[in-house]
């Protein structure tokens, strides 16, 4: 009796997790937490590309695309995502400011002129507070 008890429990446990996600999401935040630029968290993206940091050329500027609640890649279309941000000449990364805890899936474009080829990177944000700053870096590639 006790193991059929065992197996009744971990059934509905199971079959519950199953009903409060949506399939192939991957919940990293609280529910509490809604993506936007609601908060007062500073993020510096910064670009790396076959070991070489990536800054923003005068005539070629970093690019980050951002999703909003979204831990899968929406496209590499600029109409794909919900906000754009472009780094500033000479620097050597993409400010997004105001941003709150939630969810982010990161899309940047950049231009690695050592190699004279263009870079693209992704990444899944978890930002978790709604005040701060934070660095991140992603690999590119072409």
């Amino acid at each position: 009796m006790k193991t059929n008890c065992i197996f009744i429990v971990l059934g509905i446990i199971l079959f519950g997790a199953s009903c409060t996600f949506k399939k192939g999401e991957i919940p990293i935040v609280p529910d509490n937490c809604k993506a936007g630029h609601t908060g007062n968290v500073s993020v510096y993206v910064f670009m790396k590309h076959e070991e070489h940091q990536i800054g923003n050329l005068k005539n070629y500027r970093d690019t980050v695309y951002i999703k909003y609640n979204a831990v899968t890649s929406p496209g590499t279309e600029p109409t794909d995502y919900d906000s754009t941000f472009i780094g500033d000449y000479p620097s050597d990364f993409v400010l997004i400011p105001n941003l709150s805890c939630g969810n982010y899936f990161i899309y940047e474009v950049g231009f690695n002129n050592i190699h004279s080829e263009r870079a693209t990177g992704e990444m899944v944000l978890k930002v978790e507070h709604n005040d701060g700053v934070m660095n991140v870096t992603i690999e590119g590639s072409e």
